[in-house]
């Protein structure tokens, strides 16, 4: 196993590594600094190849499961049983697991034109779910213009809040473009995609784009 470890804080907080992957640490508590600046005793661990699955940034107990704290750290007067969902314990995974089974997100949508003489489009998208596991919350949604060349701009991006089964599509999120983002521009919506940027490993990558083109949400005065 590779680690990687940054150099921005005071030698000898971290003492050992050993073969296994174990250390005993007592970090202390600070600020997340910029680089250059004095960060008092905290290190932070990554693979060197950007290769571990992304976690929750939330932990608030070592007996500690995704659904026993909000995200904003407001702790849930009746919890939901976290097992039926995620199938894990102290573990900030938030991919709902099925026997090995992988999501597949895929983007659906439509774009209205009724609002055009007030200026904008209405699309309206879901992310649908073709693989065979639980599509986790928090999936980002990107909304780009696309010019002639194939350059892209992005306009927004937005996140899908519920876990999406295998199967069914999310909840429709209405978004109001303005007209001038897409003048002579297609309209691309891309699934699990942070302005370019995957958050989920999915068993398709090459699925996760819908293409509008330019006639198609052409805007005639």
């Amino acid at each position: 196993m590779s680690w990687h470890r940054t150099e921005a804080t005071i030698p000898g907080v971290w003492e050992q590594l050993d073969a296994a992957a174990m250390a005993l640490m007592f970090p202390i508590p600070c600020g997340g600094g910029h680089e250059g600046e004095n960060q008092n005793g905290l290190y932070v661990l990554g693979s060197e190849t950007g290769s571990w699955v992304g976690s929750r940034q939330v932990w608030n107990q070592h007996a500690y499961s995704i659904t026993n704290v909000d995200d904003d750290l407001t702790i849930p007067p009746m919890p939901e049983p976290n097992w039926p969902t995620y199938n894990t314990f102290r573990s900030g995974d938030l991919m709902p697991t099925s026997a090995g089974g992988t999501s597949d997100g895929v983007p659906l949508g439509e774009v209205c034109l009724d609002e055009c003489e007030l200026g904008r489009l209405v699309l309206f998208i879901r992310m649908g779910n073709a693989g065979a596991a639980g599509m986790r919350y928090g999936v980002p949604v990107s909304i780009y213009a696309e010019d002639i060349s194939g350059y892209r701009t992005l306009i927004e991006t937005v996140w899908v809040p519920d876990i999406v089964e295998p199967g069914p599509a999310s909840d429709t999120i209405r978004l109001e473009i303005d007209r001038l983002w897409v003048e002579n521009q297609h309209l691309v919506v891309v699934v699990d995609d942070d302005d370019g940027v995957g958050w989920v490993p999915e068993c398709h990558e090459d699925n996760n784009e819908l293409w509008f083109a330019l006639e198609d949400i052409s805007c005639e005065d």
